[in-house]
């Protein structure tokens, strides 16, 4: 279990950074994988992504400025480059695998806050600790949905610190919890490619494989 202390000495609440690999929504997405980090600082995180985004630039020549730099459009040597710099920086991370079971599921506030319920509980397990930081993409486009996301995690929870959302276009923490999840989506999901996940294995504290009717009759009395 992490200890956190400040430069004082006094203990201060765990920080975890959330991303997500698949989609609820999307049919052809057989599992979503959700990565926390925890252990990961934001002056590190930014040194890898921007070394990483850097290195791919110079190798492919690219002069103008790419799009989102995360799994899924990154090439087989960014993702080892990534995943080989969170295994120098020891940073270690929980992962949830949720099986669709081939449904389409629907991208409500609810659905999402059911997931990420489960994978915050992950970490509070870890840490023996409700108080936690938390960190987590955005993920919907209206603040309407946001709040409400945010208010199902906050009541059905009771957490102490609402949870902050972070873009994860111009979020290093955020990004390297996008890699982690694409590594697992890559070993469980479509194309069952488990080199990546072997990779950073040796950093895994939690994983939790579950269906999505599991899990939603596990939450549904408190979302």
């Amino acid at each position: 279990m992490e200890r956190w202390r400040d430069k004082e000495g006094e203990m201060k609440r765990p920080l975890i950074v959330l991303d997500e690999s698949g989609s609820l929504a999307n049919l052809t997405d057989p599992i979503i994988t959700v990565a926390w980090l925890a252990n990961a600082d934001a002056r590190s995180a930014k040194i890898i992504v921007s070394r990483a985004v850097r290195d791919s630039n110079r190798r492919q020549r690219k002069t103008k400025s790419r799009g989102e730099f995360k799994f899924r459009n990154a090439d087989d040597y960014d993702r080892r480059s990534i995943l080989e710099a969170l295994i120098d920086a020891k940073v270690r991370f929980g992962i949830l695998i949720v099986d669709k079971a081939k449904q389409a599921i629907e991208d409500t506030p609810e659905n999402y806050a059911v997931v990420i319920a489960e994978t915050i509980v992950m970490a509070q397990d870890y840490y023996r600790s409700a108080n936690l930081e938390i960190i987590v993409d955005g993920h919907f486009s209206s603040h309407a949905d946001r709040q409400r996301f945010l208010a199902l995690l906050v009541d059905g929870l009771d957490l102490e610190v609402q949870p902050q959302f972070a873009d994860s276009k111009v979020t290093p923490l955020v990004q390297l919890a996008d890699f982690v999840a694409g590594a697992f989506y890559s070993k469980f999901g479509v194309r069952r490619n488990a080199e990546y996940v072997e990779q950073i294995e040796s950093q895994l504290i939690a994983e939790t494989r579950i269906t999505w009717r599991e899990l939603k009759a596990k939450w549904i009395q408190r979302f």
